[in-house]
C-alpha cells in the first residue's frame, strides 16, 4: 500500500507539472555558478548605489553564484574604452545604470545581453534585441489613481506638454476617460508658451500633473510654475523630492533598491536563456511618495491620515 502511495504521489507531481507548467524562476545555482556580471552605472551616488545594492542582494537569494564587477563611470573617465574592452566570451551580462551608461555600452558586441536600468523611458523601437530593463516611468493608470487618493473629489486633471509627448498625452487622455477623469492638456512649443497655457488650465483643472518634459519642468520654468500652482491654489504632482520641496503638494519617488530587485529578476531569466528581446521593458512595482504639508494647508486641502504615514518624505 505505500509503495502504492509512493507511486500515486510521483504520478500526481508529473501531472500537475504538465498541466500547470514550470514556474518562471532563476534557474537552479549549479546552472549559473559560471556566471560573471558586469555593472556599468553612470554615477556614484545613493540612487545608483542602492540599486546596484538591491539587485546584489536579489541575485544572491536566488541562488546564483555570479561573479559581479562594478564600475561607474564618475570613476573611470575612459569608462567608454573600458566597455569596449569587455570580454565578450566571458561576460554573462551587462548591466547598465542610467542613461549614461546605456550610452556607453551600446556599441558592445549583440551577443552580450544587456539589462538597464534608472533610465526615464524605454528606448525606441528599432532598439538592437540584446536590450531589456526597468524604467523609472510609472504606468499612467497608477499616477491617477493616485491624484484620486489625494483629491477625491478631483475630475479635471491638466497637462501641459512639448510635443515629443504628444503620444503619451493620447493615451493618457484615453485612459483618465476610462477611470473618470477628463484629461485637458496644452501642447507647447517652447517655453514662452508656458504662462498662456498655465493661464487656459486656470478655471478648468483641480491639480496640475507633472510629467518629465524637457520645454515644460526645467529649473528655468520651476519658480513659475510653482507660484501658478500656489496662487490659484491648484496642487501640483510634481516630479521628485525637489519639486514637493519647493511646494508641489506630492510627488511619486522611486524605490531604487526594488528596482534593483526587479532587475535581477528579469537578469535570472536572460542568464537562464531568454533572450533579452522576448522580456518588455517595464516600469517600477512600487510607488512611494513625498508630500509638502505646509502647501496642504495653504491650498485647504485635508490630507488623510493614512497617507500622510504612508509618505516616504514629509516637507512641514
Amino acid at each position: 500500500m505505500a509503495a502504492f502511495r509512493s507511486t500515486l504521489y510521483v504520478l500526481l507531481a508529473t501531472f500537475l507539472s504538465v498541466i500547470l507548467g514550470e514556474p518562471d524562476r532563476c534557474p537552479a545555482a549549479q546552472d549559473l555558478k559560471k556566471a560573471s556580471i558586469l555593472v556599468v552605472t553612470s554615477h556614484n551616488t545613493p540612487p545608483y548605489q542602492e540599486m546596484l545594492a538591491g539587485f546584489k542582494a536579489e541575485i544572491a537569494k536566488r541562488g546564483i553564484q555570479a561573479e559581479i564587477s562594478a564600475y561607474s563611470l564618475d570613476e573611470n573617465p575612459g569608462g567608454t574604452q573600458l566597455v569596449e574592452k569587455i570580454p565578450r566570451d566571458r561576460t554573462s551580462l551587462l548591466f547598465a545604470i542610467g542613461s549614461k551608461a546605456l550610452d556607453a555600452v551600446s556599441k558592445v558586441p549583440p551577443e552580450i545581453p544587456i539589462l538597464t536600468g534608472l533610465i526615464p523611458t524605454a528606448p525606441e523601437s528599432g532598439t538592437r534585441g540584446n536590450v531589456t530593463g526597468v524604467t523609472m516611468e510609472f504606468p499612467v493608470e497608477d499616477q491617477f489613481e493616485k491624484i484620486r487618493q489625494f483629491l477625491p473629489n478631483c475630475r479635471n486633471i491638466g497637462v501641459v506638454y512639448g510635443p515629443p509627448n504628444a503620444s503619451r498625452i493620447e493615451h493618457a487622455t484615453k485612459v483618465a476617460a476610462r477611470m473618470g477623469f477628463t484629461l485637458h492638456g496644452r501642447q507647447i512649443a517652447g517655453p514662452s508658451d508656458l504662462p498662456a497655457a498655465l493661464d487656459h488650465l486656470a478655471n478648468r483643472v483641480e491639480i496640475l500633473w507633472g510629467i518629465p518634459d524637457e520645454l515644460v519642468f526645467t529649473p528655468q520654468t520651476a519658480k513659475h510654475i510653482l507660484l501658478y500652482s500656489l496662487r490659484n491654489r491648484i496642487p501640483l504632482a510634481g516630479l521628485s523630492g525637489v519639486w514637493t520641496k519647493a511646494g508641489a503638494l506630492y510627488s511619486l519617488e522611486w524605490d531604487y533598491q526594488d528596482m534593483g530587485a526587479q532587475c535581477a529578476e528579469m537578469g535570472a531569466r536572460i542568464l537562464g536563456g531568454t533572450s533579452p528581446g522576448k522580456i518588455p521593458f517595464i516600469g517600477p512595482r512600487k510607488m512611494v511618495y513625498s508630500l509638502n504639508l505646509k502647501t496642504a494647508a495653504h491650498m485647504k486641502l485635508e490630507i488623510p491620515e493614512s497617507i500622510e504615514k504612508s509618505a516616504l518624505l514629509i516637507f512641514r
